[in-house]
C-alpha cells in the first residue's frame, strides 16, 4: 500500500480547491471589467451622439471631423420607411472609418474602414423639417483592447500570486497547527519498548492533540507494564525451571548406571536425556535473552573482532569438519569495538553456528571482515530463508533438529542492544549475513 503524507494530501486538496475557486473568480472578475470598459465606451458614444443631434436640431455648427477627439461620425439622410424599419440605437464592433478617406466601404448601409477595430453606434433622428437621418459614430477601440490585454495579464499574474500566497500561508499554518502531531509521531518512531526512552514533551493548547497525547501516554505506560511483567515472568520462570531440570538430568544419569536396565530401557532414557538437553538449552537461551533485554551486561571491554573470529573458528573446527566445510577467511580491515565480551562472543558464535546448521555437506563457508562489517556466507543446504521472520523467536524458518529457534533472535537482540545492524540476503545459492558495527 502506498502512503501519502498528510501535509501533501491537505496542500494538494486545498490547492486544487483554491485553484478552481480562484479561476472562477478571475474569469468573473475579467468579464465584469470587460463589461464595465465596454459600458464606458458606449456611454461615451451616447454622449457624443446626443451632442451632435442637439447641435443638428438647433442648427448649430457641427464639430469638425478632425476636432481632436478619437470619435468620428457620419450623418446621411434616409427615408421614413427605412427609418421605421431600423432600431433606434444599434451598437456594433466594426472597423474604424473616416468619411474623408477614400478607403471606406459600405456594407448594409454601415460605413467602416478596413484595418482598425472600432466601436460603432448607429442611431436614427428626425430634424425639424421631418427628414430622417442616420448618425454613425465610431471610436477606435485599440486603446480599450490594450487595456483589456493589460487587465487580462494583470488578472493572471494576480491569480498566480494569490494562489501561491494562499498555498504558502496554508502550508505555514498547517505546519504550525500540526506540529504537536509530528512531535508525537517522531517520539513514537524513536520509542523502543523496554528501553530507556525520552519523556514525551509535547505541550499544546489544542484540545484534540492534548487528548491524543494523554491517550498515547496511557497506552505506552500500559505496554511498558505488560512488557516488564513479561520479562520478569520469563526470567523468573527460566530460573525456577533450571534447578528441576538439572535434578532430572542427574537422576537420569544415575539411573543409567543401574545394571538391571534392559537395552530398550537405556534407549528410552537416552531419548529422554536428549529431550531434556534440548529443554535445558532452550531455557538457557530464554534466560540469556531476558538478561540482554534487562540490560544486565553492563561491563565493556576493548574487543578485536578479527581475533575473536579466529578463536571461534578454531573452537568450531571439529563441527565444521563434520560437514567437511571449506573455510575461507578474508580479513581486509581490523575492527575494534567497545562491548561486553560475552555478548559479542554470543553474537558472532550464533551467526557461525547458524551457518553450520544451514550449510550443505562439503559446502563452503566464507568469512569476510571489511570496513565496519563482518560477513558470513555459506552454501545453502535448502532454499532462501524468510527475511521477514528470520530474526523472530521460534521462527519456523527451516528449523533444524536440535535448534532452539532462538539463535538469530539472540543475534538481533544483541545488535539492537549496541545499535548494530544485521542484514540477510540470499545470493547465488548462499545465505549471507552481514553485521555492521557502525
Amino acid at each position: 500500500m502506498k502512503y501519502t503524507r498528510l501535509k501533501s494530501k491537505v496542500l494538494k486538496s486545498t490547492g486544487i480547491a483554491f485553484a478552481v475557486i480562484m479561476s472562477i473568480w478571475a474569469a468573473l472578475f475579467y468579464l465584469i471589467i470587460v463589461e464595465e470598459i465596454s459600458d464606458e465606451v458606449d456611454d461615451s458614444l451616447e454622449d457624443y451622439s446626443e451632442m451632435i443631434i442637439i447641435r443638428a436640431l438647433a442648427g448649430e455648427e457641427l464639430p469638425h471631423i478632425d476636432n481632436g477627439s478619437n470619435n468620428k461620425y457620419y450623418i446621411r439622410p434616409i427615408t421614413e420607411k427605412d427609418a421605421l424599419q431600423r432600431h433606434k440605437i444599434v451598437y456594433l464592433d466594426e472597423m474604424y472609418f473616416d468619411e474623408e478617406d477614400d478607403d471606406y466601404k459600405s456594407k448594409d448601409n454601415i460605413f467602416f474602414k478596413d484595418g482598425e477595430p472600432a466601436r460603432t453606434l448607429i442611431t436614427i433622428f428626425r430634424d425639424r423639417d421631418g427628414q430622417y437621418h442616420e448618425l454613425i459614430i465610431s471610436t477606435p477601440t485599440f486603446e480599450r483592447d490594450d487595456l483589456l490585454v493589460t487587465v487580462l495579464y494583470s488578472t493572471i499574474i494576480l491569480f498566480i500570486i494569490l494562489l501561491l500566497t494562499i498555498i504558502l500561508v496554508n502550508a505555514l499554518v498547517f505546519r504550525k497547527s500540526m506540529s504537536p502531531l509530528y512531535k508525537l509521531l517522531d517520539w513514537l518512531n524513536d520509542y523502543r519498548p523496554g528501553e530507556k526512552n525520552n519523556p514525551l514533551i509535547n505541550d499544546t493548547n489544542i484540545e484534540e492533540f492534548d487528548i491524543l497525547n494523554k491517550t498515547v501516554e496511557k497506552s505506552i505506560n500500559r505496554q511498558e507494564e505488560l512488557f516488564e511483567h513479561q520479562r520478569e515472568f520469563i526470567g523468573n520462570a527460566s530460573h525456577e525451571i533450571q534447578t528441576p531440570l538439572a535434578i532430572c538430568k542427574n537422576r537420569l544419569e544415575i539411573l543409567t548406571e543401574d545394571e538391571n536396565l534392559t537395552e530398550q530401557s537405556l534407549e528410552q532414557i537416552a531419548r529422554i536425556q536428549q529431550s531434556l538437553e534440548y529443554i535445558i538449552k532452550l531455557n538457557r537461551s530464554l534466560l540469556f535473552l531476558t538478561k540482554i533485554e534487562n540490560r544486565q551486561f553492563t561491563e565493556s571491554h576493548t574487543i578485536d573482532v578479527d581475533n575473536l573470529v579466529d578463536n571461534l573458528i578454531s573452537d568450531y573446527s571439529e563441527i565444521f569438519e563434520h560437514k567437511a566445510l571449506a573455510i575461507n577467511k578474508v580479513f581486509n580491515k581490523t575492527i575494534t569495538i567497545e562491548a561486553n565480551d560475552v555478548l559479542i562472543n554470543s553474537l558472532i558464535g550464533n551467526v557461525l553456528r547458524n551457518a553450520f546448521i544451514h550449510s550443505n555437506a562439503g559446502g563452503k563457508l566464507d568469512i569476510t571482515i571489511a570496513d565496519k562489517y563482518l560477513s558470513v556466507s555459506n552454501s545453502a543446504a535448502d532454499g532462501e530463508l524468510n527475511e521477514e521472520t528470520i530474526f523472530e523467536r521460534f521462527s519456523n524458518n527451516n528449523k533444524k533438529e536440535g535448534s532452539t529457534g532462538l539463535g538469530l533472535a539472540i543475534v538481533k537482540a544483541i545488535c539492537d542492544y549496541y545499535g548494530y545492524s544485521i542484514k540477510y540476503e540470499y545470493k547465488h545459492g548462499n545465505h549471507i549475513f552481514k553485521i555492521f558495527f557502525a
